[in-house]
């Protein structure tokens, strides 16, 4: 599981805009790296472009987390498809950005290395995911709620000291949001659905807020996917609506599920 790692943060705590990330252009010093890393993919082989992974490796819900080199040998054919692998391999200096301390990325977010030249992300799904989620989402639906049963792309389940939470994009681009009290299932009834969620993209790591209002009560999830030293990864949290900007968010640590 996932832990969400919780720090008092305000609004603009997760605004990722800072001066530190401004487009760096291509210099010898992070191509050298980009240049290792490239050559371990031209390999093709599992082993060797394994010790050029950040372990755990996150991959976006449904997927499964790589939480090991053995893990990713067993998965590579998952995640290296013949197109990623073309992009890596085709790509020029120029298509490589170092931004700040979020790392480099390739093509406005393909992917992204830390700056020892270690994977950290990957923006795509290759064939092989798109028809291991396809499998995921039928056996998800047939053990979910009816009243969730309805849904567009599954986006995480997590679990709090007391509660048990979801988000779901739905068919018409706005989010979901549904909550039971600690101990039940997804099977049960929610305690509470939230079908207004918006959702708010911070740059091009993956970095992402949820944002759900119910009456005078809003809660927001945060995904820091790329984050500085000083941030918490995720955070979940609850408020007054009406005084917010005088009350900080009740932050909760909680655990993604999937």
């Amino acid at each position: 599981m996932k832990k969400l790692f919780l720090t008092a943060v305000c609004m603009s705590f997760f605004n990722l805009a800072t001066a530190g990330e401004i487009n760096q252009p291509a210099t010898n010093g992070f191509i050298t790296v980009v240049q290792k890393f490239k050559e371990a993919v031209k390999t093709d082989n599992p082993a060797i472009i394994g010790d050029y992974v950040s372990y755990p490796f996150e991959r976006t819900n449904p997927l499964p987390d790589i939480e090991n080199k053995e893990a990713f040998i067993q998965n590579y054919e998952y995640i290296f498809d013949d197109d990623l692998k073309k992009n890596i391999m085709e790509s020029l200096p120029g298509d490589w950005e170092k931004m700040g301390w979020r790392g480099i990325m390739l093509d406005n977010g393909i992917l992204w290395l830390d700056d020892n030249g270690k994977l950290i992300a990957i923006n795509s799904e290759s064939e092989k995911e798109t028809e291991y989620i396809k499998q995921w989402l039928k056996n998800d639906k047939e053990k979910l709620h009816l009243s969730l049963k309805s849904y567009k792309k599954h986006i995480l389940i997590f679990k709090t000291d007391n509660e048990l939470g979801r988000i779901d994009q739905l068919s018409d681009n706005k989010y979901r949001l549904a909550l039971w009290n600690k101990g039940k299932t997804l099977s049960d009834t929610p305690q509470m659905i939230i079908s207004n969620g918006k959702v708010e993209f911070h740059g091009t790591g993956n970095n992402t807020t949820y944002h759900f209002q119910s009456d005078d009560k809003s809660f927001v999830f945060y995904i820091n996917r790329l984050t500085s030293p000083d941030q918490a990864p995720f955070a979940f949290a609850s408020y007054c609506a009406k005084t917010q900007n005088d009350t900080p968010p009740i932050l909760k640590e909680a655990f993604i599920i999937k």
